[in-house]
């Protein structure tokens, strides 16, 4: 399976030999379930046509970016390439959502692809574990920061979130940097790599 160019972005299909393969490699064993392991299938670079933000990328953007994961189908991917990030409506009305865990994105990924996202909050609010979020403050988060972060244990209308997890409620401030294949593999004890050429 390979990608074609999209109408925002450039993509670029990396092999093992690539200085990015084992940055990847690192980013994915950020996941949270070391019982199971992953084959990295294929690896693609995105890079944008034009700069899609109103933002310094040397001063604001880069210095201040975080990385944060989302499972995703091939028809998606090929959309955000064309069009960027569209809005969610969930409960915390519209949003841009995505994991810091890569496993909770695979879990979420119906085909095994997942992306991983340049985010640029400046101002995030954070509920911290174990804490329970109170709802009735979304309007004066939505006003006063640019997301919204449930941490691992943190609670929402009573339910434990299993996962870091982030809204974003500006979708430009959500940027796609590489795309990447994955398969599940529980009797490895390690995670493999696949060096498709």
């Amino acid at each position: 399976m390979s990608f074609k160019d999209g109408k925002l972005y450039k993509v670029e299909k990396l092999n093992k030999s690539h200085p990015y393969w084992y940055d990847i490699v690192n980013i994915i064993n950020n996941k949270t379930n070391i019982n199971i392991s992953y084959y990295i299938e294929e690896l693609y670079s995105i890079s944008w046509k034009h700069k899609p933000f109103k933002w310094s990328w040397a001063q604001e953007f880069k210095p201040n970016r975080r990385f944060f994961f989302c499972g995703i189908s091939k028809s998606n991917i090929e959309n955000i390439l064309d069009y960027g990030f569209q809005s969610n409506i969930d409960i915390f009305r519209d949003g841009i959502y995505l994991t810091y865990h890569s496993n909770k994105a695979i879990d979420d990924s119906p085909e095994g692809y997942i992306l991983s996202n340049m985010v640029y909050v400046p101002k995030s609010y954070v509920v911290n574990p174990y804490e329970e979020f109170n709802e009735n403050e979304i309007d004066f988060i939505k006003n006063n920061f640019h997301s919204i972060e449930f941490r691992t244990n943190s609670i929402i209308q009573n339910l434990e979130v299993k996962n870091h997890t982030i809204c974003i409620f500006n979708s430009n401030r959500v940027i796609p940097r590489f795309i990447i294949k994955v398969k599940k593999d529980n009797n490895l004890s390690d995670l493999k790599l696949l060096d498709n050429n």
